[in-house]
């Protein structure tokens, strides 16, 4: 029950594609919100963090795998300074 294991040997590919989503989607909320420009920096961290996942799992060591499903704590924080730093600095 484990989406490494649904998607088999295309999982890296997946999960770039649903990480550039995530960035998509967080673009158009930001926009469609009109967060100042600044609050984008947050959304260029979250890309630099995605590419720092993507580096850890290329060679699907296990150990590694977990670090990056780990890590993914830091991009919430991310997107969530981005917003509060938004509203709170207005």
């Amino acid at each position: 029950k484990s989406t490494a294991i649904l998607f088999g040997q295309y999982d890296l590919l997946l999960i770039a594609l649903l990480q550039l989503i995530t960035v998509a989607l967080l673009s158009l909320v930001f926009y469609i919100n009109h967060l100042p420009s600044y609050s984008y920096i947050g959304l260029a961290l979250v890309v630099i963090l995605f590419l720092y996942q993507f580096t850890l799992c290329k060679n699907r060591d296990e150990t590694k795998c977990f670090k990056a499903f780990v890590h993914n704590n830091w991009v919430g924080m991310t997107v969530t300074a981005s917003v509060a730093c938004a509203f709170f600095i207005r």
